[in-house]
């Protein structure tokens, strides 16, 4: 598992220390992202799991990426909580196996408080500081939460040998076409069967999961290869059509290559 942690790289997408709205609820919502509430006050419900949960001040619960869950709350008695959304590596959101036994602890609240202060705190700019604030935060509230729970509850991904030979063919060949009936092959299986326990084990389709690699390398080679042209970090990341790469990408990080790189750069000391 060490390895597989070397790909982690967190990003708060969003978060904040409030009140809830009125209509606060949702249903059977799916997101690629981690979701955490550290409640403070109110009534809620969080469904996830088969298990519906009513957090109690103090309560920190993780939604994981690609869970269906549902939530809501009495407009009566409103929630008063922090709460992030963010982002690890797609590696890394495969990693762990959570559960219904695994999605809640109750950490010191001094601790959680000046973690996530700092946290919302550095979100002003992107200064160099407030860049690695941010990350460390990030980093503190996961090993806190993992802290906190049993970790003999959590099942690790990476014993699965599907994922591990599946992963490690598509992280070698990013840069390469990969083929479904190449994986299929490697597994020994019909291309339709490895299809639906790709789905099972990975939780998307697998062009999904191989573009979703992709876009993150070329997020990372736009950030620290400025010399390279943009058509170039396309074909290094394994897109072939140059006005594809473009689209998907600006779908996913809701900016253009060009102005993903120009924003990465403005951040540099």
């Amino acid at each position: 598992m060490s390895n597989l942690l070397d790909y982690i790289s967190p990003k708060f997408l969003l978060g904040n220390l409030e009140v809830v709205m009125t209509d606060w609820s949702g249903k059977d919502f799916v997101y690629d992202f981690y979701k955490f509430y550290y409640f403070l006050d109110g009534e809620a419900t969080i469904s996830m799991f088969n298990k519906t949960f009513y957090p109690q001040p103090g309560e920190l619960y993780i939604i994981p990426p690609y869970t269906k869950h549902s939530y809501s709350h009495n407009p009566k008695h409103p929630i008063y909580l922090y709460w992030c959304h963010i982002e690890l590596s797609t590696v890394l959101n495969r990693i762990f196996v959570f559960s219904s036994k695994t999605v809640k602890c109750i950490p010191k609240k001094e601790n959680m408080v000046l973690i996530l202060d700092n946290l919302l705190a550095s979100t002003v700019d992107n200064s160099l500081v407030n860049i690695l604030t941010r990350k460390s935060c990030i980093l503190q509230l996961m090993a806190i939460f993992f802290q906190y729970i049993d970790l003999s509850n959590i099942q690790l991904q990476s014993d699965n040998a599907f994922y591990n030979t599946i992963n490690r063919y598509i992280m070698d060949n990013l840069d390469k076409p990969i083929h479904i009936q190449d994986l299929a092959d490697i597994v020994h299986l019909q291309p339709n069967y490895f299809i639906n326990l790709f789905k099972q084990i990975f939780h998307v389709s697998p062009i999904t999961y191989i573009n979703t690699l992709r876009l993150e390398k070329a997020a990372i080679l736009l950030s620290s290869n400025p010399q390279l042209s943009i058509e170039l970090i396309a074909s290094k990341s394994g897109f072939t059509d140059y006005r594809y790469f473009g689209r998907i990408f600006k779908k996913r990080y809701g900016l253009t290559p060009s102005q993903y790189r120009l924003t990465k750069n403005t951040c540099r000391p």
